[in-house]
């Protein structure tokens, strides 16, 4: 009995050599803003308080995260 994994049966290839794909573009993920489904549909989803600048990074909130009492404490 032979005794392979998945991987090593079914998505090995015989002269297969892997490489790294180039970009078009070198990217620094901790200076640029991500782009994820709510950065590029902001402007289709109801209720969302309106983007001034869309390059601009997504800033947190404590306001979410505050108690209502701590809330109410600030006006």
């Amino acid at each position: 009995t032979e005794f392979l994994s998945t991987t090593q049966r079914d998505f090995c290839a015989q002269g297969f050599v892997p490489c790294r794909l180039r970009t078009a573009k070198d990217r620094d993920y901790k200076t640029e803003q991500a782009i994820t489904f709510w950065s590029q549909n902001y402007q289709k989803v109801q209720g969302v308080t309106p983007i001034r600048n869309p390059n601009a990074p997504f800033k947190k909130s404590t306001l979410f995260s505050k108690p209502i009492s701590e809330q109410l404490d600030d006006f």
